[in-house]
C-alpha cells in the first residue's frame, strides 16, 4: 500500500477562500491498479471549507476551480477501454463546511463528521453503511443506515432526522413557480428506496411536522397558510412504467388553515382538521382508484365569498367509515 498526506491546503479567487482544508490523508492499495482497480484502503480528510458554484452552470465551479464543459456533439472514442472500478474501505470527513451557490438555491452545509464504510465497484451487492451528522442551513440533520448504489437493484435503507429546515431556500426549485414561501420543515423516521430497472419503490415510516407554511401562487391567485401539518404514520410510493401507486396509513393533523383564491374572492379557513385511518391512490393506464377508511373530522369551517353576505360556517364535522 502507499500513504498520502497533505496539510494546510487553501485556494483563493478574487481574494475569497474557495477552498480550504486541515489535512488529507490516503492510503491506497497499489496491485488491483493493475486490474484496473482504485482500492482506497482509508481516506480522511479534516477541517474543510469548500465553495461549489453553480451559478453559471457553463462555468461552474468547485473550491474555485472551473469544471470542464461537455461540447453536447461530442462523442466517446470508438475503441474506448474498460472502465476502472473503484472502492473505499473507509472514508472518514470531519469539521466540514461547504457553500452551494446556485441561481435557484443557496445551501450552509455544516458537517460534523460523515463515515463510509465497504463501499466498492467489484462488490455491488455488499452494501455500504453511512453515518452523518451536521447542519443545512443552521438546521440539524442526521442520517445513518445502508446503501448498495452500485447493486443489480440499487436500494438505500436510511434512518434520517432533520429538525426545523427553512423550507424557502428551495422556492425557486418548484414549478409552477411559487412567488412566496415559508416555513420549518422536521422529520424523524426510517426510509427505504429500492430501484428496479424503471420501477421505483419508496416507503416511509415515522414523523413528518410542518410548522407556519406560507404559500403564494400569484400567477393562479392562490395563497394557502397553515399554522401545523403533521403526519405520524406509513407511507409507501410505488412507480412502475404502467401503475402509479401511493397508500398512506396513520394520522394526520392540520391546524389553522387559510385558503385564499383572489379571482374567484373566496377564502377558506379551517381551525383544525384530522384523519386517522388509510388511504389509497392508484393510477394505470387503465382505470384510476381512490380508497379512504377511517375517521375524519373539521373543526370550524368558514367559506367566506366577497359577493355573499350568506354564513356558510360549519362548526364541526366528523365521519367515520369508508
Amino acid at each position: 500500500t502507499g500513504e498520502l498526506g497533505l496539510r494546510g491546503l487553501e485556494v483563493k479567487v478574487d481574494n475569497e477562500t474557495t477552498l480550504l482544508f486541515d489535512f488529507v490523508g490516503l492510503d491506497l492499495d497499489w496491485w488491483p491498479l493493475l486490474q484496473r482497480q482504485v482500492d482506497v484502503q482509508s481516506l480522511q480528510l479534516n477541517g474543510l471549507y469548500l465553495v461549489i458554484d453553480n451559478r453559471q452552470p457553463e462555468a461552474a465551479r468547485v473550491g474555485g476551480i472551473r469544471l470542464p464543459g461537455t461540447a453536447a456533439d461530442s462523442e466517446p472514442p470508438a475503441n474506448e477501454p474498460s472502465a476502472w472500478l473503484s472502492g473505499v474501505g473507509t472514508l472518514t470527513l470531519q469539521d466540514f463546511r461547504i457553500l452551494i451557490r446556485d441561481s435557484r438555491f443557496e445551501l450552509d452545509v455544516a458537517l460534523d463528521y460523515l463515515r463510509l464504510k465497504r463501499m466498492a465497484q467489484w462488490t455491488p451487492e455488499q452494501g455500504a453503511t453511512l453515518e452523518f451528522a451536521g447542519r443545512i442551513n443552521d438546521a440539524p440533520v442526521q442520517l445513518s443506515g445502508e446503501l448498495a448504489p452500485f447493486a443489480e437493484q440499487p436500494r438505500y435503507d436510511l434512518d434520517l432526522s432533520v429538525e426545523k429546515l427553512q423550507v424557502g431556500a428551495f422556492r425557486k426549485l418548484a414549478s409552477p413557480p411559487i412567488d412566496e414561501l415559508s416555513g420549518l420543515w422536521s422529520y424523524a423516521g426510517k426510509l427505504t428506496l429500492e430501484q428496479t430497472g424503471p420501477a421505483i419503490k419508496l416507503n416511509h415510516a415515522g414523523k413528518t411536522r410542518i410548522e407556519s407554511l406560507l404559500l403564494v401562487l400569484a400567477e393562479a391567485g392562490l395563497e394557502t397558510s397553515i399554522g401545523q401539518f403533521s403526519h405520524d404514520g406509513k407511507l409507501a410510493f410505488e412507480q412502475s412504467e404502467s401503475e402509479l401507486r401511493l397508500d398512506e396509513g396513520g394520522e394526520i393533523s392540520v391546524e389553522a388553515l387559510r385558503l385564499a383564491m383572489r379571482e374567484e374572492g373566496l377564502e377558506t379557513s379551517i381551525e383544525q382538521f384530522s384523519h386517522s385511518g388509510d388511504v389509497t391512490f392508484a393510477h394505470s393506464v387503465y382505470a384510476g382508484e381512490v380508497k379512504q377508511k377511517g375517521k375524519s373530522a373539521i373543526d370550524s369551517l368558514r367559506p367566506d365569498h366577497a359577493d355573499e353576505r350568506v354564513d356558510n360556517s360549519v362548526g364541526q364535522f366528523s365521519n367515520d367509515g369508508k
